[in-house]
């Protein structure tokens, strides 16, 4: 059977950046430069301890993992990007940096995405590894939530915190779109910052 073709994607430093501060907790605070426009994801993303994070807007539909749309992130080959191109990136950003992945896809442009789903990769532990609907939650901490799973995921410092998700759809709808607006808001800062140090900069 034929496999589908990769979705086109371009590259958004400016939201790899934003969404590492917001997994730090620094928001639109941070006082890091910002990112000069860059030609590739490996060259766009951000680091933060052990993971690499990287942003692609202009994807025609949430990701997911599998040809059938059905794979289970405990269950799935070893190295099955061969064979599935909607973990093509995820997984060849872990291979070149041999960190943990976060692959933020966003539905139209980041400025005003429709949707955005997040692919995590965290080696060594399928299990955790996936795509996740990232949130802003109680206590206005970034985290990840799998619903199929029924399990939510936060970095802290250097651990991987995971806990039962507890919340029923529509406060993981509501979370997801404080995420949404906070990841706005943040970018656009950030783009701002980058307009006045490197003025001659086109990041859109």
């Amino acid at each position: 059977m034929e496999h589908p073709a990769p979705v086109p994607h371009e590259v958004d430093p400016a939201a790899a950046l934003a969404l590492a501060q917001m997994i730090n907790g620094t928001g639109s605070s941070a006082s890091r430069p910002p990112p000069l426009i860059v030609a590739g994801l490996l060259s766009s993303l951000s680091h933060r301890g052990e993971w690499a994070i990287g942003a692609i807007g202009h994807v025609d539909h949430p990701p997911s993992f599998g040809l059938y749309v059905a794979c289970q992130p405990d269950r799935r080959c070893p190295e099955c990007c061969g064979v599935c191109t909607t973990e093509s990136l995820v997984a060849g950003v872990h291979r070149a940096t041999g960190q943990h992945v976060i692959l933020l896809n966003a539905g139209g442009s980041l400025s005003d995405p429709s949707w955005i789903r997040t692919e995590i990769l965290v080696k060594d532990h399928p299990g955790l590894s996936g795509v996740a609907i990232p949130q802003i939650d109680d206590v206005g901490r970034t985290s990840f939530a799998f619903p199929s799973m029924d399990l939510l995921l936060r970095i802290e410092g250097a651990d991987i915190v995971t806990c039962k998700l507890n919340a029923p759809a529509g406060i993981v709808s509501l979370r997801a779109l404080m995420f949404r607006e906070e990841l706005i808001h943040v970018r656009r800062d950030i783009l701002l910052r980058a307009s006045r140090h490197h003025p001659t900069s086109k990041m859109a």
